[in-house]
């Protein structure tokens, strides 16, 4: 019996040691994870415009109208091999068309192929067959250099909250920073910063982090997590499979604005936008519903949004969701932002002033 016990308590020791010595590792792992990549300097901003509600910008930079090329060389006699040609350009590059369409007329396209003769509609013709080529190689939607948008948060949490939030988006060069700063004191304070990469296809996060003080029920401490080729280091340490297009939580907010800039008829009640989301705990799939428009009415008035919902691919505990609206009229930006828990615990973010522009220094 005694050697029985001798023999337990010896396994015990060692299974104990076991876990301590990867304990050890593993926190040795997470002081790797925040000073291997140091974080960069905070980009310096000085804000300099008032961003008023205007018409939605254009999809993309108004390319030469003029396409000499194509129509000038070739005898009246040539006349219909164009209208192929144009008829064939959406079958090649079918996504720039709907970009360049808000740009002139609200529906150019369908006429093309049914008033070759009319003299009017063929220059229009034209255009999206040469833009569209020079539109998948080099983008000409060109990001802002700077923008901070500040809101007046309410919610709940045992009780009302009041506080304070914003986001800033600063850019250099092909380098981007996004700040979003979320304050209900002297409850709670959340810091998200997302430092990466400006890409033709968007934002590509190379380093998240987060600090929480004083919180509840939405974690606590300080949390990173790394962005590579081959996958994402989790805030735990731990390995995940990166997928195309991964953004992380303070990322989201300016992806989506990008591509409603990029193409505008994705605001539509009912399409589904999938993004894949990595936040401090695993990588995962998530769509986003475009809802009917709403009225958010704000400090600057009555702005038109559309209520983009959120639902994930797989549940996990403890995943925070953001319902957001964004106002094409005030260059999508969004202009409400609800974060939600659970029905019973929630942020609720609106707009409290104009959004400011400004240049990096």
């Amino acid at each position: 019996m005694a050697q029985r016990l001798r023999i337990f308590g010896l396994l015990t020791a060692v299974v104990l040691g076991l876990h301590a010595c990867v304990g050890r590792g593993l926190e040795q792992r997470m002081d790797e994870l925040r000073n291997e990549a140091k974080v960069p300097a905070r980009m310096n901003v000085v804000y300099m415009q008032t961003i008023q509600v205007s018409a939605p910008p254009p999809a993309v930079a108004t390319p030469p109208a003029p396409t000499p090329p194509p129509p000038s060389r070739p005898a009246p006699r040539t006349a219909p091999p164009t209208p192929a040609v144009a008829a064939s350009a959406p079958e090649s590059a079918p996504e720039p068309i709907p970009e360049l369409a808000p740009e002139t007329v609200a529906e150019p396209t369908p006429p093309t192929e049914t008033a070759p003769t009319d003299s009017a509609p063929s220059p229009e013709a034209v255009p999206p067959t040469e833009p569209a080529a020079s539109a998948v190689a080099t983008p000409s939607f060109d990001w802002p250099t700077s923008t901070r948008v500040r809101y007046r948060m309410g919610g709940q949490y045992n009780g009302e909250l009041h506080g304070t939030a914003q986001v800033e988006w600063l850019r250099s060069g092909d380098r981007y920073q996004v700040f979003m700063d979320v304050s209900a004191k002297p409850l709670f304070e959340r810091r998200m910063r997302s430092e990466g990469l400006i890409t033709p296809e968007g934002l590509a996060p190379q380093r998240y982090d987060q600090e929480t003080k004083q919180i509840l029920v939405f974690g606590k401490g300080r949390q990173s997590m790394l962005f590579d080729a081959d996958g994402v280091t989790l805030a735990n340490g731990q390995r995940a499979a990166t997928l195309p297009g991964v953004q992380d939580t303070a990322s989201q907010f300016v992806q989506l604005t990008y591509l409603f800039r990029r193409q505008p008829e994705l605001l539509r009640p009912g399409t589904q936008i999938e993004m894949p989301l990595a936040l401090p705990g695993h990588v995962n799939r998530w769509i986003f519903e475009v809802m009917q428009p709403e009225i958010i009415y704000t400090p600057m008035g009555p702005i038109e949004t559309f209520h983009l919902k959120p639902r994930r691919a797989v549940t996990k505990a403890n995943d925070l969701k953001a319902e957001i609206w964004f106002a094409p009229t005030l260059q999508y930006l969004p202009v409400r932002i609800r974060i939600v828990l659970d029905e019973n615990t929630f942020l609720d973010l609106l707009i409290s002033e104009a959004p400011q522009g400004g240049q990096v220094q």
